[in-house]
């Protein structure tokens, strides 16, 4: 039936589109700097581009911290997550950090706000209650190719989910697409090695592969990454899968959480 329904989603409204691994399609939001990645972020002349920033990010969880999320959900604060959640443009980007990926899809016309250097906050200090409601915070730290988005409220949040089938097949596009395109180093972000790499050690963070870079301890092994797929794959199979979860006044539409305009998951 859902399937049904995505096929007639996409007959009546052309102008949206699942993620297929064919990649971003606005080329003006394209790095004109070193490697082919995406940003809201013009190098040349300094300047946001706010129809840039993307629909949908990823923020890596481990088993426990989403159960204690489920644990406390409430109207008010439907992914009670703290003051500071930290998210990147993909699905498996950033696979190290957690058990699973938390999909995440933002409100329309938010705002975005540029913060510079790096700090704990992840630039939520810099921001009002009110600007924390309706903007995501843009790291784009000292001119490195390197880009990551926050989340400092989840009032700026439409609708989150984790553990379905319907991330499964992005995190499965994802790979294959990485796969066909790792022989090309500027066509995917440095994380990537760790997929394309046997022996994946520290020495392939080194500045000849964009700036070093500290993986904090976390494991972004290809045997990591097998195992977070089995993992998603257990959960979708089980009695009690993951789930979609709506922000109050949002219509719950598990058809509209996974449909993007512009699919950019695979060009970072």
């Amino acid at each position: 039936m859902l399937l049904k329904s995505l096929i007639l989603m996409l007959v009546i409204a052309p102008s949206y589109s699942l993620a297929s691994g064919y990649g971003y399609t606005k080329k003006k939001c394209e790095s004109s700097i070193g490697a082919n990645v995406v940003l809201p972020f013009n190098e040349l002349n300094q300047q946001i581009i706010k129809e840039c920033m993307p629909e949908v990010l990823y923020s890596w969880k481990s088993r426990e911290k989403i159960n204690q999320y489920l644990m406390n959900m409430t109207e008010k604060n439907f992914l009670p997550f703290g003051d500071t959640l930290w998210t990147w443009r993909t699905p498996i980007g950033t696979f190290g950090y957690g058990d699973f990926a938390l999909r995440i899809k933002l409100k329309k016309d938010l705002n975005i706000f540029w913060n510079k250097n790096w700090d704990e906050s992840g630039g939520c200090k810099y921001l009002s209650e009110t600007q924390k409601k309706n903007t995501v915070v843009f790291g784009y730290y000292g001119g490195k190719n390197y880009s990551e988005y926050v989340i400092c409220s989840s009032e700026a949040i439409e609708s989150w989910s984790y553990g379905t089938s319907e991330i499964q097949i992005e995190m499965q596009n994802e790979y294959k697409w990485v796969e066909r395109n790792k022989s090309n180093p500027s066509k995917y972000d440095r994380f990537y090695k760790t997929i394309s790499t046997p022996q994946f050690t520290d020495t392939d963070y080194s500045i000849e592969n964009y700036f070093n870079f500290s993986i904090d301890g976390k494991d972004w092994s290809p045997q990591a990454l097998k195992k977070k797929f089995a993992n998603i794959e257990e959960l979708v199979n089980s009695t009690t899968p993951g789930a979609v979860f709506y922000n109050k006044g949002v219509k719950k539409s598990r058809i509209n959480h996974y449909l993007v305009s512009f699919p950019d998951y695979f060009n970072l």
